[in-house]
């Protein structure tokens, strides 16, 4: 459900511990988000990350306001 992704992804952001997220192969939708709410993010050669629900316009359970400097955009 929406509630438990958004539980889950304020969780992981508010961790006092440093979190950090190991993407291999495809990092897709709550996945990505999750990745998205560590500390550090580390991708092997072959990682590729997808947000198909913002293509759809359905709301993300977590608020991706920083994702553009993640980004480097």
């Amino acid at each position: 459900t929406p509630e438990l992704g958004a539980a889950m992804a304020e969780a992981v952001a508010s961790m006092r511990a440093l979190t950090v997220a190991a993407i291999q192969g495809p990092c897709v939708g709550g996945g990505f988000v999750l990745a998205l709410c560590c500390d550090l993010r580390v991708a092997a050669d072959d990682a590729w990350c997808s947000l198909p629900e913002a293509a759809l316009g359905i709301p993300l359970f977590h608020d991706m306001h920083d994702l553009p400097a993640l980004l480097g955009l």
